[in-house]
């Protein structure tokens, strides 16, 4: 079985898929997309045109909650990860709330460095920045509500686990949102952060 991972330097997307292949110690060979965005080509791989693609065995994967599914369905660990081998309907919803924040996060950043304006008159009624900035507080409150002693999982880590906190690190870097002054958030980000996965997959510094 062979695993092939397209990925650009400081997506956090594509660290998830990376920082979960070294928690499996899964042999996942990563090829770096160094445009941005990815070019004409990778819509061959991706109709998206977004990493993190998987191939397996010549078949691509994405987006990324289908790419996590692929490698832990690789997985020749299965006590630390016991809950992700057929996880819970409140589980898949956790980890699907936080790429959508990802989502959410990336979409408000994107509009600030694209330099976008109003062009005319308001005619949904609200600003959609403010807006922005109200949903991903009550999500981060949302998931604080969801951590426990050792994250959103009694086992050792999780797919969640990860996928917050390789957002939470990217924002750190690519312009900061109020995430602190969570308890369970700030000590899982601490934990995780310190882990030879995150070490490894740390994007070189942004210029931006």
């Amino acid at each position: 079985m062979s695993l092939i991972c397209h990925y650009v330097d400081g997506s956090p997307f594509a660290r998830m898929v990376r920082v979960l292949s070294r928690e499996l110690a899964l042999d996942m060979e990563e090829i770096e997309v160094t445009d941005f965005p990815p070019p004409p080509g990778f819509f061959d791989l991706n109709p998206l045109g977004q990493v993190p693609v998987v191939m397996r065995d010549g078949t691509a994967l994405f987006p990324t909650e289908i790419a996590l599914a692929a490698l832990l369905q690789q997985r020749t660990r299965p006590s630390s990860w016991g809950s992700d081998r057929n996880p819970s309907l409140a589980d898949r919803q956790t980890l699907s709330v936080i790429l959508a924040l990802g989502d959410q996060i990336a979409s408000l950043r994107y509009r600030d460095w694209a330099g976008l304006a109003p062009s005319g008159p308001n005619r949904l009624g609200f600003d959609l920045d403010k807006r922005a900035l109200e949903r991903i507080a009550a999500t981060l409150d949302w998931l604080e509500a969801r951590i426990g002693a050792t994250g959103f999982s009694d086992d050792d880590i999780c797919l969640a686990d990860i996928a917050l906190v390789c957002l939470l690190l990217w924002t750190e870097s690519r312009g900061p949102i109020a995430w602190r002054g969570r308890p369970g958030i700030e000590a899982m980000v601490g934990r995780m952060a310190a882990r030879d996965s995150f070490a490894e997959t740390t994007p070189r510094p942004w210029a931006g």
